[in-house]
């Protein structure tokens, strides 16, 4: 199985941009990627959308040129084009030969998995997302996306002491029936496959490298109840990875083609993410401006996963990632093991699994010619 972070071509001709990833995208019997953004002719905008992120049905065809064969559409742009935008761009996917898990025309479809079977070994592929507009999450009745919600709470840091306006304590909780939800379904799906996955869509996109205090919470609970890998998107950028009772957590894989077409990063969007964040901010001015990319340099740097699946009591039988590299060309390139941006994207990757003190091991080499990390559970070692 290989797997991609964001993924949204709005380019004429969009082959082009994901020619030099395929090499490590085909290989996959099965290769996932989340759809971030509406492919419609007629979009209906919803009321309550961000930033707009669709483009034309015909901008889709290169995913299926891509390699991709399921995608989800669990994330905070699926409605962007309204309920016949979310149905346009599930129909233009599937009319491609890709199939859509994570959204639906009710709750009971956005939440049913994908099951397919490769060699002997049935995989079942679940998508929720916890950051979306309000009235994008699917209800029993209505479309929308598989939602795992998730409450903020903002505390006086000592409860013994009166002092207002210092920063508080944020603290944050799954709202318990999205929670069960996701247990329910990661068992249902257990039912009907050998593996199971789940793509989660979550964290914070304006700051690099932080993880939000539920993202761990929430993955290692996906893993105790039953799920057998958790990747994660949305982040703009990479993050983490980690093995939890000898599954492996990708907390974010970053971003493979994403087309900022519509939207802008404007001078003083940068200017106040600098302020907050600083040197951590993903709107830090670049030292090269990617116009179809405006984000910073760390922002560039992705990932494809590669998964090897099996029966068993361990069914990840290997976990690793080939470092991928954004082009000012919109376009997206694996690279070669003496590549030396493939050396410096692993090594952030494994500097920030230390910082948090997860456990991983990292072996940096090379798979089908393409530099290649190899992330173990020291655990198992």
């Amino acid at each position: 199985m290989r797997a991609a972070g964001d993924v949204f071509t709005d380019v004429e001709h969009g082959e082009a941009a994901f020619a030099p990833v395929v090499p490590v995208l085909e290989p996959g019997d099965i290769v996932l990627g989340n759809c971030e953004g509406v492919y419609s002719d007629r979009p209906a905008k919803s009321p309550s959308h961000k930033h707009f992120m669709g483009t034309t049905v015909d901008r889709a065809a290169p995913l299926a040129s891509a390699g991709f064969t399921v995608m989800t559409s669990s994330n905070n742009h699926a409605l962007d084009g309204g309920y016949v935008g979310l149905d346009d761009t599930r129909t233009t996917l599937e009319g491609l030969g890709i199939d859509v898990l994570g959204a639906g025309a009710d709750l009971a479809e956005a939440v049913r998995p994908y099951v397919t079977e490769h060699n002997g070994v049935r995989v079942a592929i679940l998508g929720f997302s916890t950051v979306f507009p309000k009235g994008y999450e699917a209800r029993p009745n209505r479309p929308g996306l598989a939602p795992l919600r998730v409450t903020t709470s903002y505390l006086d840091p000592d409860e013994n002491f009166w002092e207002p306006g210092i920063p508080p304590l944020i603290t944050t909780a799954a709202v318990p029936e999205d929670q069960q939800r996701v247990r329910d379904a990661i068992a249902a799906a257990r039912e009907q496959a050998d593996v199971v996955v789940v793509s989660m869509h979550w964290g914070y996109s304006h700051v690099l490298e932080q993880l939000m205090d539920y993202e761990p919470r929430l993955a290692r609970d996906a893993i105790d109840h039953g799920a057998d890998a958790v990747l994660c998107t949305h982040h703009h950028a990479l993050r983490p990875v980690e093995w939890h009772g000898g599954r492996p957590i990708f907390y974010g894989t970053g971003a493979l083609i994403h087309h900022f077409v519509g939207p802008s990063v404007t001078p003083q969007m940068r200017a106040n993410s600098m302020t907050r964040y600083g040197e951590l901010s993903s709107m830090r001015p670049p030292a090269e401006e990617f116009e179809l990319w405006p984000f910073a340099e760390e922002a560039r740097r992705s990932m494809v996963v590669a998964l090897t699946l099996r029966k068993g009591e361990q069914p990840v039988a290997e976990a690793g990632f080939f470092p991928v590299q954004m082009l000012a060309d919109g376009s997206t390139t694996a690279l070669r093991p003496e590549d030396e941006r493939a050396a410096v994207t692993a090594g952030y990757v494994e500097r920030m699994s230390a910082d948090q003190g997860f456990a991983a091991s990292f072996e940096h080499t090379s798979r089908d010619g393409w530099a290649y990390v190899r992330v173990t559970d020291p655990a198992a070692q």
